[in-house]
């Protein structure tokens, strides 16, 4: 086998369930997180194959999943905003109504981020990286980094509060955060 390769084979022996639990963070989802994986996966090696350090892989792997979920968020918001002249506009039948709040829990609330903030929050308070770490890794300025993370912090916030405060939510148990 090649270098590459033989990198790809251990981190993924070593690491594999680690990367997957962080693409299932990133993505909001079990199943897109398998193809978040594969895909950066087949980003990284397709072609070229992969030239740099294999100790550096597991962190390049990292930013091309953040990459990728930032990516889909911007697709998906631009199919939004174009959608209605190719299509019927879709209705959600009321699931939303239908959600009970105590079948909210951290990775429900982090899907209601939008990708930029749902990956800084993961980066920060998963990851334990710096606000400059962060903006290092996404290529973003440190203010922008700030701006989504407290935005995310306040939207989880009202998702996440506990029973006992009122508010718009008239003191229900929303869910909170699990470790």
């Amino acid at each position: 086998m090649t270098d590459w390769a033989d990198a790809l084979v251990d981190l993924l022996q070593v690491r594999g369930l680690a990367l997957r639990r962080y693409a299932v963070l990133l993505s909001g989802s079990e199943d897109e997180a398998d193809d978040l994986l594969q895909e950066a996966l087949a980003r990284i090696f397709a072609g070229r194959g992969y030239k740099a350090a294999p100790e550096s892989l597991e962190a390049y792997l990292c930013k091309t999943m953040a990459n990728l979920v930032i990516d889909a968020g911007r697709r998906r918001q631009r199919w939004l905003r174009v959608r209605h002249r190719f299509a019927v506009p879709v209705h959600d039948g009321g699931r939303m109504a239908e959600t009970t709040a105590d079948r909210l829990d951290t990775r429900a609330s982090l899907a209601t981020l939008s990708p930029q903030q749902r990956v800084c929050a993961v980066l920060r308070y998963y990851d334990d990286l710096t606000v400059p770490e962060i903006a290092a890794r996404l290529g973003l300025a440190e203010g922008t980094v700030k701006r989504h993370l407290a935005d995310a912090a306040r939207r989880l916030a009202v998702l996440l509060r506990t029973s006992g405060e009122g508010g718009e939510n008239g003191g229900r148990r929303l869910g909170r955060a699990r470790p």
